[in-house]
């Protein structure tokens, strides 16, 4: 019940932690538009899950898209560098 209140609700950054780093040869603005046609993971290479946040950057700055079924929001406060202070603590359903 919580989740359908709440469901416009980004994660606060107190409660996210970087779970996977990597490299893509995609630009934040072509991972945005790409989810029109492809999924996250598609476009990524690696298994993203709804409500998760994806982090690129582009060597200027960094852009954050909140995922969620219908695709991906755009999160231009969100204080990634908090989120990376965190420690990823696994749930045991998650890899």
């Amino acid at each position: 019940m919580h989740n359908m209140f709440h469901e416009d609700e980004v994660p606060s950054e107190f409660r996210c932690a970087v779970r996977q780093e990597g490299v893509v040869e995609l630009s934040p603005m072509a991972f945005f538009s790409g989810l029109e046609d492809s999924t996250a993971a598609q476009l990524l290479g690696v298994a993203v899950n709804s409500g998760e946040i994806v982090e690129m950057d582009d060597g200027l700055k960094h852009y954050c898209f909140y995922l969620d079924l219908g695709g991906a929001r755009y999160l231009p406060y969100w204080d990634a560098d908090k989120a990376r202070q965190n420690v990823y603590q696994p749930d045991s359903e998650d890899d």
